[in-house]
């Protein structure tokens, strides 16, 4: 989705979504943290919290830096430094919110035993 929408040519985005582009760039990275924090979680061992953010952030500051990197080549769009410490603002909330999210259901499931 977010190669896709990075591929659509400047002249084709409404200039009403620029007032919210750092907020749609924080939003859409946040929920690119969730799941692939979910997934880092979901196929180890036994990784600490820590380290599950940390690989989730390394992994959106990379996605995020080649999205930049692409969209320098579509027409009308640009590389935006600002654009990637959003993406890096939304994935770092992400990991937390879905580890926050994984220990409050951990703690029920203690609770309910």
């Amino acid at each position: 989705m977010i190669f896709g929408v990075s591929a659509v040519p400047g002249k084709q985005v409404p200039h009403s979504l620029s007032v919210f582009d750092k907020f749609i760039h924080m939003s859409i990275y946040t929920g690119l943290a969730v799941l692939f924090a979910r997934a880092v979680a979901a196929n180890s061992i036994r990784f600490w919290p820590s380290l599950i953010w940390a690989i989730s952030l390394a992994f959106v500051a990379f996605y995020g830096i080649t999205d930049e990197f692409h969209q320098s080549f579509v027409d009308g769009r640009s590389s935006d430094l600002q654009d990637w410490i959003a993406d890096l603002i939304g994935g770092s909330a992400g990991a937390a919110i879905y580890l926050l999210w994984l220990q409050i259901k951990r703690a029920k499931q203690i609770k309910s035993l």
